[in-house]
């Protein structure tokens, strides 16, 4: 009869050890894969959502000032309205419309993450849409602005859009009932105008905020750019399995906006974009003139 063998103990408790130093490192590389493939995901949803803002907020400023009719008095960026009815910013619900630099919340909950920006324009044919995708109607000497900021709720920390709204300059009143979200998750709008040195200069000479620009005199004559930023920011912040970054309080700032400081508890990946636009209708107005 042949001797079976089996193992000994001392062998059982080496291959466990080997067993589970494998494991320990098999269940490592899933772990760090794991979080390596979610932070692509979260830099992939920054890339997106800054893209598209960008891409979005160009395409609509880049119509400011445009008018055919010159004798539409029309600053570029609406800041008042001296018609009728007339505009007075900081009073009222037609005042939102206006442009402002660094708002304070206009309700309880709601509040507004940084500039709101308005953009003038004169529509000249029947296919021209608004910033909300709607068809705008030709009305003779006015004209329309298409605003646009970053609404949040202070009670919820996922909760950050960028929006647009449409300003009727001459019924007074907004196109639609509410404001509508363009893109999810970005967390600050900021802006600065890009003024020349004078009236009769093509080029930029200078970008300030607009409580600034306001102070310089006849600066509707002076936009010849607009600068802008925003803050995007990831979607799964504060999902405990899936950790995107540290835990740790992080500052941010944008153009001349005041730094802000993100809680220890949030883990999401944010990023800053940046564009600087040129005002193509009011340099080639300058340009006409200088002729």
């Amino acid at each position: 009869m042949s001797k079976q063998r089996g193992f000994t103990l001392i062998e059982l408790m080496i291959s466990s050890l080997i067993g589970l130093i494998l494991m320990g490192g098999i269940m490592n590389l899933f772990i760090t894969t794991n979080r390596s493939a979610t932070l692509s995901d979260a830099i992939a949803q920054n890339q997106e959502t800054g893209r598209f803002a960008m891409e979005y907020l160009t395409k609509f400023i880049r119509r400011a000032g445009y008018k055919e009719n010159s004798q539409i008095e029309m600053p570029p960026i609406f800041t008042s309205f001296s018609g009728s009815p007339s505009i007075t910013c900081g009073a009222g619900d037609e005042a939102e419309a206006c442009s402002v630099n660094d708002l304070d919340p206009l309700e309880d909950e709601d509040i507004i993450l940084g500039d709101r920006l308005g953009i003038s324009y004169e529509v000249t044919n029947d296919t021209t849409r608004s910033c909300t995708g709607q068809v705008l109607p030709i009305i003779a000497n006015f004209y329309y602005v298409d605003v646009f900021w970053v609404v949040g709720d202070e009670n919820s920390d996922n909760y950050q859009d960028l929006v647009c709204r449409t300003y009727d300059t001459q019924a007074g009143a907004w196109l639609g009932n509410a404001a509508v979200s363009i893109i999810n998750h970005v967390e600050r709008f900021e802006f600065q105008v890009g003024l020349a040195s004078d009236a009769q200069q093509q080029n930029t000479a200078r970008y300030v905020n607009l409580t600034t620009a306001e102070a310089t005199a006849s600066y509707s004559l002076l936009v010849r750019s607009i600068r802008i930023a925003i803050l995007t920011t990831s979607q799964d912040n504060n999902s405990p399995n899936k950790v995107q970054s540290k835990q740790q309080a992080r500052t941010y700032s944008l153009l001349d906006a005041e730094s802000f400081t993100t809680s220890t508890d949030d883990r999401a990946l944010r990023a800053i974009f940046m564009n600087t636009i040129e005002l193509t209708n009011l340099i080639e107005t300058v340009r006409f003139n200088n002729i």
